[in-house]
Formats: structure tokens, C-alpha cells, sequence
């Protein structure tokens, strides 16, 4: 993680936690396979490379259909939902990594989401607090 990342006393004690090459190649997949999902719901998606220890994963656009189909944007542009995604396999989130999801959301105006597998699904958890 960069030291200038607003997140470094928040999270920097998570790179303690990282096992290595296979869980960090397992994890990689796990967010190609939530993007994956996340595009096939119609989202525009990203994957944001970065260290070990930054809150989010995945950005992911979904364009407003209330807004699309009223015209409420002032630009004659689309307006979209934001959605801040940590992709976890086990579904556990650090409470540091949760705290600086939420507040990086609530920074922009976002929607936090923890993907996490059950039962071989994907599961989308909306965080708060």
C-alpha cells in the first residue's frame, strides 16, 4: 500500500495477514468471477490494482433507470449508482478493511458491498455502520 494512502494506519496491518501467492491467486480469481457477475447484470466494472490492504476491489457503475427514463439529469447525461466492492471467498472482512470500505464510500457518495461465496453463489452484502 502506498505510505501517502489515507488508508496506511487504518489497514496497514493487514499485509500481515497475507499468506502468499495461492491465497493472494485464489482471491484474484474470486474478482474476476464478481466482475463477471457484475457485468452480467448489466454494470459497467473494474478492478482497481492495488496493494494488499486498500478497501476496494471492484468499481462498479449501474446506470439509473429512474433517471434515464425521467430525465432528471440537469447535463442531459446518464446518471449512475456507484458501488464500491471488497470481494472476500469466506465472507470475513477485517473490521479496519470495513471501516475504510464505508468511509471511502461515504467519502463519494457510494454504495459498500462485501461479494462473498455461499453455497457456490455469489452473495452481495450491503455494509453499513
Amino acid at each position: 500500500m502506498n505510505e501517502s494512502s489515507p488508508y496506511a494506519g487504518i489497514v496497514g496491518s493487514l499485509r500481515a495477514m497475507t499468506g502468499g501467492a495461492r491465497p493472494r491467486a485464489k482471491g484474484d480469481a474470486w474478482e474476476v468471477t464478481v466482475l463477471k457477475d457484475q457485468e452480467s447484470q448489466g454494470r459497467w466494472c473494474r478492478r482497481l490494482r492495488q496493494g494488499g490492504g486498500e478497501p476496494v476491489d471492484l468499481l462498479s457503475l449501474e446506470q439509473c433507470r429512474d433517471c434515464t427514463e425521467n430525465k432528471s439529469c440537469s447535463l442531459g447525461l446518464g446518471v449512475h449508482h456507484v458501488y464500491l466492492i471488497q470481494c472476500k471467498l469466506g465472507g470475513y472482512i477485517a473490521p479496519a478493511e470495513r471501516a475504510a470500505l464505508i468511509a471511502e464510500a461515504k467519502r463519494i457518495g457510494a454504495t459498500p458491498l462485501l461479494a462473498y461465496r455461499k453455497d457456490g453463489a455469489i452473495v452481495y452484502k450491503e455494509l453499513s455502520g
